[in-house]
């Protein structure tokens, strides 16, 4: 039992001293984190720490229903043929530090 425990420390610890050492990086490389960042209002707010590069409107589709599949589907070809794509669930920002 005591080597068992013995074993899972060593490699506890040699997996956090690995992760530790690959994820080093400057101070200046790393983004703040902010919570409940999910609209673009929300993303407006924060222009004075991060400028918004881009927004990319994305639909979620997924195959659990096919019916559902198929109404989410059509919906994103009419945003895509009306080009009205903010009315798609969800987005992608890529952000820069000011």
């Amino acid at each position: 039992m005591r080597n068992l425990i013995m074993a899972a420390l060593l490699v506890l610890f040699s997996i956090n001293g690995v992760a530790s050492a690959a994820a080093a990086a400057e101070d200046d490389d790393i983004f703040p984190t902010f919570h409940r960042v999910n609209t673009k209002s929300a993303l407006i707010k924060l222009s004075y720490i991060l400028q918004l590069k881009q927004l990319i409107y994305i639909q979620d589709i997924n195959w659990t229903r096919r019916w559902l599949f198929l109404l989410y589907y059509i919906f994103h070809l009419k945003t895509k043929f009306f080009h009205i794509p903010f009315l798609r669930s969800n987005f992608i920002a890529i952000l820069q530090k000011n």
